[in-house]
């Protein structure tokens, strides 16, 4: 707890990341986060982040070898309502067929252009010279362009259901807010499921 200033921070941590990707769909962990705020319950893309922009709110995915981290930062007057749409982006994602195919198009892009970067190269390269191709931790967590092409939205589903389970998740809050305060709102989150 600490009270000096009106902001509570909230990580949901999960042990699943790039590590996990099955071989030839690397980049599936990082993709399955990506798609994670694309709707969520019952607001659509664009509600999501309407949503925590009116709130002052800022969520962050992060995928890195070992982990898949969500986190929220938010003023405390607004923390109620804030950790139930980051909820729902954790719980209830829509994986949407249209939301899908902008980002996936995206993601694949942007692998396109890695090809172009020095640095992008030489991350890749150094990471499969340390490890091995063969290794879980042997490719960047974004994956390959070659592995995003075996990559549909029925795999990214299956990845969610496969490890995005509540027994996994540790969820941690800090700022200026109480143990109380937490259970309250943690209620109320779960009054909606």
């Amino acid at each position: 707890e600490r009270h000096t200033l009106p902001l509570v921070a909230v990580s949901i941590a999960l042990p699943v990341g790039a590590a996990n990707d099955p071989a030839g769909k690397e980049g599936l962990a990082s993709i399955t986060a990506d798609m994670l705020d694309e709707g969520a319950g019952t607001r659509g893309a664009i509600d999501v982040s309407t949503v925590l922009q009116d709130l002052g709110a800022t969520m962050r995915t992060q995928v890195t070898l070992d982990g898949t981290t969500v986190s929220l930062s938010v003023l405390k007057k607004n923390f109620s309502e804030a950790f139930g749409v980051v909820a729902d982006v954790v719980a209830r994602p829509r994986f949407d067929e249209k939301e899908w195919k902008r980002v996936s198009e995206l993601w694949r892009n942007s692998l396109l252009k890695r090809a172009d970067d020095p640095n992008g190269v030489a991350r890749v390269v150094g990471q499969i010279a340390a490890y091995g191709r063969s290794h879980p931790y042997g490719h960047p967590t974004d994956g390959f362009a070659s592995s995003a092409k075996g990559i549909d939205l029925a795999a990214v589903k299956a990845f969610y259901g496969a490890h995005y389970r509540p027994e996994k998740i540790v969820l941690s809050v800090a700022g200026d807010v109480t143990k109380e305060e937490i259970a309250k709102v943690e209620d109320l989150v779960n009054a909606k499921v």
